[in-house]
């Protein structure tokens, strides 16, 4: 084939008009004016996004691992689950004459331990559990109608918030939020002016954390202390493996929860079933809420 000057000049032109223009959406060329830029292309062929297309420039996109992110039903709350047997003291009114005998801070320091002794005693063999745990639950199901969200069904357990869980997220697992109580701290002993009958104070500690950071972003004490007035003796108290004991200790955490609800500016939660929180015999206008 031969290919004569005339012909090479107009593949010439048509090759530089195809390099110097676009094309319409009809497909005809549109040659470029003095002034005008040529669009600029990614190294996939697409023209690029100018930046003064309408998209903001949000920076570089990171990726937070301490960012839990929040479902479709809401944020979730999750809770604390913590095991074992409670710090529990147990003050009887004999213990305290005898060691009142023995006089000054050696008398106090004596008794303390005794106390300590035999309220540890009195938990582990009768299978007294925790209700921190329980309580958390609660305070995590009103959070969670506080900000829109749901509750986790599942606790978290391990060594808990302040543990050795870096970053806190991991611990969370998933959560957006996290509801720590304490574990409780009980004292059974004898009322002020009568000897014969016996109450329980029950105290804890609530802390609401931000899964991202492991920031505590609320907290309150709650404390259920001793009534002026009870039917209960010790023995009453301790029969039957401390069923009477363990009916007090479920009474004593829901007052506790109410008081952190109402502290931490939440909704009050459902009451627990009958007869799972009333102790028979206990008169919840003489029931004191103080606060540490």
């Amino acid at each position: 084939m031969v290919m004569t000057k005339r012909g090479h000049l107009a593949i010439t032109l048509a090759a530089a008009t195809c390099l110097g223009g676009g094309l319409t959406a009809a497909g005809a060329q549109t040659p470029l004016g003095a002034d005008a830029v040529a669009p600029a292309v990614s190294p996939t062929g697409a023209p690029a996004t100018p930046p003064d297309a309408g998209v903001a420039d949000t920076g570089p996109t990171t990726s937070n691992a301490a960012s839990a992110p929040t479902s479709p039903a809401g944020p979730v709350v999750a809770f604390v689950e913590h095991s074992g047997t409670p710090f529990m003291t147990e003050r009887t009114a004999g213990r305290v004459a005898v060691m009142a005998g023995l006089g000054g801070a050696i008398g106090g320091l004596a008794e303390g331990a005794v106390d300590i002794s035999n309220g540890r005693e009195i938990a582990r063999n009768n299978a007294i559990e925790d209700p921190s745990s329980h309580m958390a639950q609660r305070l995590a199901a009103a959070y969670a109608t506080s900000v829109g969200g749901r509750a986790g069904s599942d606790p978290l357990t391990g060594d808990g918030p302040g543990g050795s869980h870096a970053p806190f997220a991991e611990y969370a697992r998933g959560a957006n939020y996290v509801v720590d109580v304490s574990p409780v701290m009980l004292t059974l002993s004898y009322l002020s002016f009568d000897w014969g009958h016996y109450d329980l104070a029950l105290g804890a500690t609530a802390r609401v954390i931000d899964a991202r950071d492991g920031k505590v972003i609320a907290k309150a004490h709650c404390y259920a202390g001793i009534a002026h007035s009870s039917e209960y003796t010790h023995d009453d108290l301790l029969a039957d493996r401390a069923s009477g004991l363990k009916r007090l200790i479920a009474y004593k955490s829901d007052i506790c929860v109410r008081k952190l609800e109402t502290d931490l500016h939440l909704p009050a939660t459902a009451d627990p079933a009958p007869g799972e929180t009333q102790a028979d015999g206990v008169d919840p206008s003489a029931e004191g809420v103080h606060r540490f």
